[in-house]
């Protein structure tokens, strides 16, 4: 009779774990939709059965929850999917991601303190018609000030890129301007000498 011991000849898998869409969102706190939505968008790729009616049942490892815990998090300081997906895809990409939603953040919270400024004012004339209060408010609404800061932040943004090229522009620039001055002096020290 032979005595085997399976545990010694096979290497025992660690236990995986997949649970169902419902059981993800009440580890999450994502919405099925949201759940659907960062699957659509490429965030994450569960394992996935389809039935009959080609209704796709999705399978959730540990792996793919932890990553929606991520996203969820990111979505919470209004990180957009592209960014997710970048930092999902490239984690040496988190200080440009993290600076840009930085300027995003501070260009809303300016644009909802200028809201809330007018709206507080116009609470404080006490408008007693809907058309007393639109007034009051068009008055305080310039149509460009909205999108001034937004065109400040694009225009930083353009500017950031074309940096390099700007500064090379300026060193070359600065060495022909030496050069030519180092001629002119030349070219004057000579003619002066010439007449002294």
């Amino acid at each position: 009779m032979l005595d085997f011991d399976l545990r010694s000849k096979c290497k025992i898998m660690p236990e995986v774990i997949s649970l169902r869409i419902k059981e993800v969102c009440r580890e999450t706190g994502l919405t099925d939709k949201a759940i659907r939505f960062y699957i659509k968008n490429g965030l994450i790729n569960p394992s996935y059965t389809e039935n009959y009616a080609g209704r796709k049942n999705f399978d959730f490892s540990q792996n793919d929850i932890a990553v929606l815990k991520r996203i969820a998090v990111l979505r919470k300081y209004s990180f957009s999917v592209n960014d997710i997906k970048t930092l999902l895809n490239d984690e040496n990409s988190i200080a440009e991601v993290l600076d840009n939603q930085i300027k995003i953040v501070s260009q809303n919270a300016a644009e909802t303190s200028f809201v809330l400024t007018n709206l507080k004012n116009a609470a404080d004339n006490s408008p007693e018609s809907l058309d007393a209060l639109c007034e009051t408010l068009k008055e305080n609404i310039e149509p460009s000030d909205f999108n001034l800061s937004k065109q400040l932040n694009e225009l930083w943004l353009k500017i950031k890129r074309k940096l390099p090229l700007f500064i090379m522009t300026l060193a070359v620039g600065a060495v022909f301007a030496a050069a030519l001055l180092a001629l002119i002096t030349y070219a004057l020290t000579k003619i002066i000498i010439n007449f002294a």
